[in-house]
This record gives structure tokens, C-alpha cells and sequence, in this order.
């Protein structure tokens, strides 16, 4: 119970500094007529890494990337086109489930058609020599200054129209076989993801603002797996910017 304190009493601190709590979307004005939808596709690509060292007392926790061409990047914050399909593609690397904070999260929401596509790693044909133990500048350093070529292969590789020809749609996954989500509660949008999966999903944010994105996974520190990655941007929770 201390520990799950301790997360709310961090959690609210850390959104307090971005801008006093999880900012409401602005809702469209039901006055005007339905936005109209770019439907060229925005391709937003996320790597879900274990084995990063958190600090020397927390050890290794999983941590979100962001992965553009051939370079990762911190999540912190990320930014969205409004009124545009998002094609959103995450690689979960971890190797093994984690306890659900809700267990409803283990539905898909706010995709279109309610579903994503999910196929094993394994059908990456070129994935990066993972070299864990580094600190999280470490990771990102060395993999953009000594194997961009590899990351910039895996980016076009899961991007590509073919990567998910003969992967599985689903709605929901078992939740006790989910590793990590991406949810943005505030735009509706949650995708579960299982271990060793490649998941895509799509999906249109039709109002601006920014709004919070977190792991509703318990796959941090502490005795609830709270504390640590869970409760520190960049690694799983951060925000979202729809402009």
C-alpha cells in the first residue's frame, strides 16, 4: 500500500510539472462540420527495451524508445498530427509478462476498426545486436553511433505494407499474457502488447492537446511494480502532443 502511495504521490508530481495534471483534449465543436481526415499515413515507431539500467540501487527496468530511420530517441514527449491516420508501430522486446493495473486493459480501444495487428519478433529479419546492462544515454549512444544501419533497416522492415501480411488481427489479448500498453486515457486509446511482439494499429485523433501516455503494466520497481520506470518520463509514461 506504501508503495502504491508512493506512485500516485510521484505520478501527480511529475504531470504537476508539465502542466498541472493531464490536460483534457479539446473536444470538437459540434457546431462545425466533421473534420476531414488525412488519410496519409503518420508513422510514429516505438521500441519497448528491457535490461536498461534504471539507476545503480533499481537495477534494469523496460524503458519506451522512440525509433526514427536509423537513430532511437527518448519518449518523453511525443507529437501527433490532428485529423491524420496515425500508423503507430510497436516493437516489444521484453521477454515476459507483467500484472495489468486494470485488468480491462487487456482490450484494445480508440483503433480503427477496435482491432490491431500483432506478429512475433521473429519475423524481423535483420534485429540489432542487443546489448543490455547500459544506462539508458548509453543505450541510445551506442546503438545511433554503432549500428544505425541495423536500426535503419529495422525501421523500414516493420514499416513496410508486407512486414504484417500474415499477422493475427485482434481485439483483446489474455491479460495475463501482456507485457506493456500504450494507453492515452484522455484520447481513448489503449494497445495492449504481448512479449516478443511486433504490434500495429491505427488510428485519428480528431482534437488538439496534449495528454498523457503510460505502461498500465505493473512492469517497474517496488513491491507492486510501481515505482522506478513506471513513474519516470521518457521510459513509461510521457506525453502526447495532437496539434
Amino acid at each position: 500500500m506504501e508503495d502504491r502511495i508512493l506512485i500516485v504521490f510521484t505520478v501527480a508530481v511529475i504531470l504537476a510539472g508539465i502542466g498541472g495534471g493531464i490536460w483534457v483534449v479539446h473536444q470538437p465543436d459540434m457546431a462545425n462540420a466533421s473534420p476531414v481526415i488525412d488519410h496519409n499515413p503518420y508513422n510514429i515507431t516505438l521500441v519497448i527495451q528491457h535490461g536498461v539500467i534504471f539507476n545503480a540501487s533499481t537495477g534494469t527496468q523496460p524503458s519506451y524508445f522512440i525509433l526514427q530511420n536509423g537513430s532511437l530517441h527518448d519518449a518523453s514527449n511525443l507529437y501527433l498530427p490532428a485529423d491524420r491516420v496515425i500508423n503507430l508501430i510497436l516493437i516489444d522486446f521484453d521477454n515476459g509478462p507483467s500484472p495489468l493495473m486494470n485488468p480491462n486493459m487487456n482490450t484494445v480501444l480508440g483503433t480503427m476498426g477496435g482491432h490491431v495487428y500483432v506478429t512475433g519478433i521473429g519475423n524481423i529479419q535483420n534485429i540489432p545486436d542487443i546489448n543490455h546492462e547500459m544506462t539508458k544515454a548509453q543505450f541510445m549512444s551506442y546503438y545511433n553511433n554503432n549500428d544505425s544501419s541495423a536500426l535503419r533497416t529495422l525501421y523500414s522492415e516493420v514499416n513496410s505494407p508486407s512486414f504484417f501480411s500474415n499477422s493475427t488481427s485482434v481485439s483483446s489479448l489474455p491479460s495475463g499474457n501482456i507485457a506493456h500498453t500504450f494507453t492515452v486515457s484522455s484520447f481513448g486509446l489503449n494497445i495492449p502488447s504481448q512479449a516478443e511482439t511486433v504490434t500495429h494499429a491505427q488510428f485519428v485523433i480528431t482534437s488538439g492537446g496534449t495528454a498523457v501516455w503510460q505502461c498500465e503494466a505493473e512492469c517497474g520497481s517496488g513491491s507492486l511494480g510501481l515505482n522506478g520506470a513506471m513513474a519516470t518520463p521518457g521510459w513509461m509514461l510521457g506525453t502526447v502532443t495532437v496539434t
